[in-house]
């Protein structure tokens, strides 16, 4: 069905959509596998079985946007590359008190010289994703070889190896 999850039994006939009074009556969990993306659940139609036959429906339904919980840096793809590398990455939507930090994210050199940055304090919480051309900050082609990618917000840094095969 492609982008779509399909839950369901068969059922013989149904209710009107109704709205059910007294709690919670049915909580789904998601493990998001792919970090790509930013992900967005809609319940288009739900109904639930009340025994002997008979059907409940829903009449209000909802949608939901999965929102990273921390700062993630995911593993670059393709790695080694040759002539560009994507770089993912999360962004939560706060930060202690209320407030997002600033952030980097860094290419470093062997030698610990930081070649390419890119500035991430005006971009909106969620998942983003980077395309590295393999260049520096001034547009010169970079070496081949094992090169760093860090990213830096406030007090978390994750850092991981990539590679530029030319």
């Amino acid at each position: 069905m492609g982008d779509r999850l399909l839950i369901a039994e068969h059922l013989r006939g149904k209710q009107e959509a109704m709205d059910e009074q007294g709690g919670e009556l049915l909580s789904l969990h998601f493990e998001v596998l792919s970090h790509l993306h930013d992900v967005d659940f809609r319940v288009e139609e739900a109904l639930f079985s009340r025994g002997r036959g008979r059907a409940l429906g829903l009449g209000q339904l909802g949608k939901a946007s999965v929102m990273p919980q921390t700062y993630a840096l995911f593993h670059n793809y393709p790695n080694p590359f040759n002539p560009s590398t994507t770089l993912s990455f999360a962004i939560p939507p706060l930060v202690g008190e209320g407030l997002r930090a600033g952030g980097d994210l860094v290419i470093y050199n062997v030698l610990g010289q930081a070649i390419r940055r890119w500035d991430l304090g005006r971009m909106e919480p969620g998942f983003h994703a980077l395309v590295w051309d393999g260049r520096d900050g001034s547009g010169r082609a970079s070496a081949s070889g094992v090169y760093l990618v860090r990213l830096q917000a406030g007090s978390f840094s994750q850092s991981r190896k990539i590679i530029l095969l030319r």
